[in-house]
């Protein structure tokens, strides 16, 4: 079983940048649900990255939908990690509104 885990980012920079600014720090993102670098593949269709990771000895996976205003993100979080699913949601929050930040 699975510990679903959503978290909407606003934004006010496009889709286009949206997207590039998430496919260039998607290492970042991955480390917020515990997954080491090279532990993760991901597969860009349209506006949606899709992605599968190992966490914690366990699959993780989940989606990243880039809209012109949002980003939604989708986590399946491991039945091990629900305890911890409203602390990675915060985390996953601030740094989605980190990247997405108009500079």
């Amino acid at each position: 079983m699975t510990c679903p885990l959503t978290v909407t980012v606003r934004h006010d920079l496009g889709a286009r940048e949206a997207k590039r600014r998430v496919d260039l720090d998607f290492r970042r993102f991955a480390q917020q649900i515990g997954v080491r670098a090279g532990d993760v593949e991901k597969d860009w269709k349209d506006n949606r990255l899709s992605f599968s990771a190992l966490t914690m000895g366990e699959t993780t996976s989940g989606w990243v939908e880039v809209a012109d205003n949002v980003v939604d993100i989708l986590v399946e979080l491991p039945d091990s990690m629900a305890l911890m699913a409203r602390r990675i949601g915060r985390r996953l929050l601030r740094e989605g509104e980190r990247l997405l930040e108009k500079k």
